[in-house]
Order: structure tokens, then C-alpha cells, then sequence
């Protein structure tokens, strides 16, 4: 039953959500994520500095500065790009993809964007004037490993990029990376080939102390030949083209190690971490500390100490939350009214509470809080992705919950007492939650108060709705799971139900209807079997 109200409300108020909620629910969302994205977030445990929720809080200080960096964009379209992009010195090299990406296609479907698993990106050092290049990873042999075999992602300070720095986004092309057998992180040789055989080079950094711009030479047509052959098998590439006979400029001492990927240098005994290895404000060496005792410490910090930041980044969000409420607890929509269905199903509340002798107000503006506020929109808001193309990463899905709950508290008559024990979401929207109330109540009397719905105008209005939708479900699929979900399920209830009403004013509907439900169970047995 619930999916089926769910249903609903999401066939026939969808122009609502798309005409009007549409435009302030997504500058929600963006600002949401500008907000959290501009201080430092990690990428293993998703936790950030900005955040609404306290689970998702980096408790840890981290130095980082915003940096502007300059950035081409390659192969995009048949014309060079380069825009500015701010970044934090201390995002990976997939973050600060995903901040150019996000720059650049600005206001176009994520599904239409390239994966930043398909793209490269390339620091060209000033001190090089353009003829050596450096490709960045998460994860390569200058990755910082600490004592605790811990491996740290690189960033780009660990890559030493500052403000105004020259960086190329292309997209992924095959390259091959060569280290010397002494792993000695400040020596490498990139094997790069692409698309172009004879435009193959060899990129060289002999030492980190050297500012000199690299050497570059092409591959011979035997050398390009015996790496096509081999089909990126690593060892027989090895074995040809560092073999003396074949070449005798190529250094022996090198040895082939992995194509590149994200992951290309993967070491299986290192734990990775970005920004905080633990989880919590007390990690797991802290001596002389039981658990039970480091979760309640760390409990009392967050919400004493920390919820000074949750309440930083929930002042930024105020207004766009404002404008959201305000926006669906409205019964006027410019120059259009309350939908219809809304005004229907309300209306069926009220005549239900009616019949059955219901005069507690409380039990109905329950009911109503229970289907359109908490069935279909404390959805939307955690799930906006449903609605457009975007998105949602870890961070952004843990405030989007604190304003769901939010959103679900404004709709509640439960009275607000605050504790110790109290989750720190009910505490930063305290004051709010009672403005938003006023709301709701006055969202639900203007309803009230409105001209009822005939029967003929919601049928003229599902009518419309079904011409609307006419080639876009399957209309035997849907018979089939309505009979499988619920009429198979319910089958002696419905039995019951109809037979009982034999004598009530709709008696000869009734045993039309049980009649043609016979039927149908009939004809689905006959199916099945």
C-alpha cells in the first residue's frame, strides 16, 4: 500500500516537483555540496571538515590552503580549453578531477560527463616551459608509507603544485611506467604511447634537485613493433624492449612495472588512507582507554566541541532550506493552484476520519504527515539524484539526511525535548523546526478550506494523466506485479471484504466486483500452471 501511494503522488503531482520544488530542491543540493566541498574532504572514509552530519565530521585538524590552478582541457571537442578551477592542496588527484569536471560541465547531465576513471591528468611544471610533462595518481611508488604501514593517497602538495600552476586533462591513453629496480621515487622513466606511434617518447626526470626540462626520443619502429605484437603483456614487454639487442640506448637497470591505472601500484599489506586513518576522535592505540569509555569521550567532544562547525555549515544552508520548505508547504505555485490530487487525497483523509467516528484532529494531520510529506518528499530530499541527472556522493547523502529528518520532525506533533542524548540534526534545526510547523499546520488548514474535488474531475484528471503516459509503461507488466503483489497476497481478505458488504448500498457493485475477481484468479492459476 505504501508503494502504491508512493506511486501516486509521483504520477500526478510530478509537474509540482518538476515546475516548482525543482528549482529550489537543486540549488539546495548544489549549495549543499559547495559548501561541503570547500574544505577538505576525505576520500576513503568520506568524512569533511563542512558538514551537517556529525558521523560525517573530520574531527582531526588539517592544514590545507584553496589554490587557483590553470587547467587544459585536451580532446573534449575539436577546440583547446582552459579554465580555472579552485582546488585544496591537500585533494587527490581524483578529487580535484572530479572539481575540473564539475567546472566544466557545469549545467550538464552527469551521465553525459566522461568517468574520471577515463581521464588523465598532467602537471606541467613552469620550470620545464612545457617540454616535460607529469602524470598524477592516487597511488604510485612516491606514495608517503608510514611507519604503521600506513600508505598515504598523494595530493597535490605532496606533488608540490601551488597556486596558478599549469595542469592538462586528457583523456586516458596507454602508458606505460618504468622504475628503476633501487625504487628510488624520484627517478622514473614514462613509457607513453599513444595513438600516434611515431609521436612515442620517452619522458626522463633523473633527480627532484634538477629543474632542467626532460629528455625526450622517439621509440624505433622495431621497438613500437614488439609492443604491439605483445598486446600490453608486461613481462615479454620487459624482456624486448630493454634487451640490449633491440635497444642500446634504453637503460638496463629499468624494469617495466604496471600500466597505468588508479590503482597500478596497489600494494595489498598497506592499509590506504587520505586525510585520518581512524574513525572517531580516540583511534585504537590510545592507551589505558576502554571502548565503552572512548566512544562516550568522544561522544561529549563532538557535541561540545565540534557543533560549532556542524552549526558554521548549517548557517551557510539556511536560507536554501528556507526556500525549499516555503516552497512545498505552499498551496500557491504562481499562477497555478494546489494540485488536484494532493487536494483528493487529503479530502479522502478527512471523509475516512469521519466514517469511522475519528474526532481526535491529531490522528488525521498524522495521516497526512504519513503520506504526501513522508512517503514522497523526505524521499526526494535524500534521494535527489531521482529526479535529475547529478551525482550524490557519501558526504552530500549524510547532510541531505540531517534535512530529511528535519523535513520529518516539521511534519510531527511530538514535542521537541532536547538532552545529552539528543542527536546533534535535532539540535542545529531546533528554533527552525518550529517556524516549520506553523507551516505545515497552515499548509494543512488552507487544504481544508479549499473546494472539494468531484469525482468526475479527479477521473477527467487520471484520464489525462494516462493519455500523458500512454506509451511509456507496460501495461500487461503492471497488471501482472499488482496481481502478484497485492491481490495474490491479500486474496481471502478481499474474499472477506467483499462478501461482508452484501448488504450495504453498493451490494450489487460488490458482487460484480467479487464476480470479476473470481475471474481473474481464475485465468492467473490457469497462467501459472
Amino acid at each position: 500500500m505504501r508503494t502504491s501511494l508512493l506511486a501516486f503522488f509521483q504520477l500526478l503531482i510530478h509537474c509540482v516537483g518538476k515546475e516548482f520544488t525543482g528549482t529550489p530542491l537543486y540549488i539546495l543540493f548544489l549549495s549543499l555540496k559547495q559548501q561541503i566541498y570547500k574544505g577538505p574532504v576525505d576520500q576513503i572514509t568520506s568524512e569533511a571538515r563542512y558538514s551537517l552530519s556529525e558521523d560525517k565530521l573530520i574531527r582531526q585538524s588539517i592544514d590545507y590552503d584553496t589554490i587557483t590552478i590553470r587547467v587544459q582541457l585536451q580532446d573534449f571537442d575539436d577546440a583547446l580549453h582552459e579554465i580555472s578551477v579552485k582546488v585544496l592542496n591537500c585533494d587527490t588527484i581524483t578529487q580535484v578531477k572530479e572539481k575540473i569536471l564539475d567546472s566544466f560541465f557545469k549545467g550538464h547531465p552527469f551521465s553525459k560527463r566522461p568517468s574520471v576513471d577515463d581521464l588523465d591528468l598532467i602537471y606541467i611544471p613552469s620550470e620545464w616551459n612545457k617540454s616535460g610533462r607529469l602524470i598524477l595518481f592516487d597511488e604510485d611508488k612516491t606514495c608517503k608509507i608510514d611507519n604503521d604501514d600506513f600508505k598515504k593517497l598523494n595530493t597535490l602538495a605532496h606533488y608540490k603544485i601551488s597556486n596558478g600552476a599549469l595542469l592538462v586533462l586528457v583523456y586516458r591513453q596507454t602508458y606505460q611506467l618504468l622504475q628503476s629496480p633501487s625504487n628510488d621515487c624520484n627517478s622514473y622513466t614514462l613509457l607513453d604511447t599513444v595513438r600516434n606511434a611515431e609521436n612515442m617518447t620517452l619522458l626522463s626526470k633523473s633527480s627532484k634537485s634538477s629543474s632542467s626540462p626532460p629528455t625526450y626520443s622517439k621509440l624505433t619502429s622495431n621497438e613500437y613493433a614488439a609492443f604491439s605484437a605483445i598486446n600490453g603483456s608486461t613481462t615479454g614487454l620487459t624482456e624486448t624492449l630493454f634487451n640490449p639487442a633491440n635497444s642500446t640506448r634504453m637503460n638496463q637497470n629499468h624494469q617495466l612495472i604496471v600500466r597505468n591505472t588508479l590503482n597500478h601500484n596497489s600494494d595489498k599489506k598497506n592499509k590506504k588512507y587520505h586525510l585520518i586513518k581512524y574513525n572517531g576522535l580516540i583511534n585504537s592505540t590510545t592507551p589505558n582507554v576502554k571502548d565503552d569509555k572512548k566512544q562516550e569521550i568522544a561522544a561529549k567532544l563532538v557535541s561540545e566541541v565540534y557543533l560549532t562547525r556542524l552549526l558554521a555549515t548549517k548557517g551557510g544552508m539556511q536560507s536554501y532550506v528556507d526556500d525549499f520548505f516555503e516552497t512545498v508547504f505552499s498551496t500557491a505555485h504562481g499562477s497555478n493552484v494546489l494540485p488536484h490530487a494532493i487536494k483528493y487525497f487529503f479530502d479522502f483523509l478527512d471523509d475516512q476520519a469521519n466514517l469511522h467516528g475519528i474526532t481526535d484532529p491529531d490522528v488525521v494531520y498524522t495521516w497526512k504527515s504519513n503520506s504526501l510529506p513522508l512517503r514522497f518528499w523526505v524521499n526526494i530530499i535524500k534521494n535527489p539524484d531521482f529526479v535529475f541527472d547529478i551525482h550524490k556522493s557519501n558526504i552530500v547523502d549524510a547532510s541531505l539526511s540531517v534535512i530529511a529528518s528535519t523535513f520529518m520532525d516539521s511534519c510531527s506533533q511530538s514535542r521537541l525535548d532536547l538532552n545529552k542524548e539528543s542527536p546533534s540534526g535535532k539540535l542545529l534545526f531546533y528554533k527552525e523546526v518550529h517556524k516549520y510547523r506553523k507551516w505545515v499546520e497552515s499548509y494543512y488548514s488552507e487544504i481544508r478550506q479549499m473546494p472539494k474535488i468531484t469525482e468526475s474531475e479527479m477521473n477527467e484528471l487520471l484520464t489525462e494523466e494516462s493519455k500523458k503516459h500512454g506509451g511509456t509503461f507496460n501495461k500487461n507488466n503492471s497488471l501482472h506485479k499488482l496481481y502478484n503483489d497485492y491481490v495474490k497476497k491479500n486474496r481471502t481478505k478481499l474474499e472477506n471484504r467483499l462478501s461482508e458488504s452484501q448488504n450495504s448500498t453498493n451490494a450489487s457493485l460488490n458482487q460484480h466486483l467479487n464476480y470479476r475477481l473470481q475471474q481473474v484468479i481464475y485465468l492467473m492459476d490457469a497462467i501459472e500452471v
